[in-house]
């Protein structure tokens, strides 16, 4: 692979992952790093019952989403082939461009979902203390 091509695919993988990487910051955000992205959860309230809605939400959304990150790589891998021809099949290059544009809007589309659900799950006391612990967690995040 020559260093053209090098480069190109290198900026699709970047376009392409970085909404992945926007949603892994804003979950760390959330929940100050902590390696248990429920702990937040526990901390406003949420009894047994609703934490083990939300990981089934969570679990929900990563499977729809995995599918579709799949189809983003499917797509990469398509369009650095595309990437590799003499003339270059503008039709399909863009297609395949705005069929991964649309996969990841739809990726971003299920996690604001996910996130409505949640607080819909919460009671109104619980959802108030969420809010307080978030902005808490992310101004400490930000001050590190």
């Amino acid at each position: 692979m020559n260093l053209r091509s090098s480069i190109f695919l290198t900026i699709w993988i970047l376009l392409c992952s970085s909404n992945t990487v926007q949603a892994a910051d804003e979950q760390t955000e959330t929940n100050g790093g902590a390696s248990d992205p429920i702990e937040i959860y526990r901390d406003a309230g949420a009894n047994e019952a609703q934490t083990e809605r939300i990981k089934t939400l969570a679990e929900q959304m990563q499977s729809v989403n995995a599918d579709r990150a799949r189809e983003i790589m499917g797509l990469i891998r398509d369009i650095k082939n595309l990437s590799l021809q003499p003339d270059l099949d503008e039709k399909k290059l863009l297609a395949d461009q705005t069929r991964i544009n649309n996969l990841q809007a739809a990726m971003a589309l299920e996690r604001t979902k996910l996130l409505i659900k949640v607080r819909k799950l919460l009671t109104p006391p619980q959802r108030e203390k969420l809010v307080v612990l978030m902005r808490q967690r992310r101004d400490a995040g930000s001050q590190q």
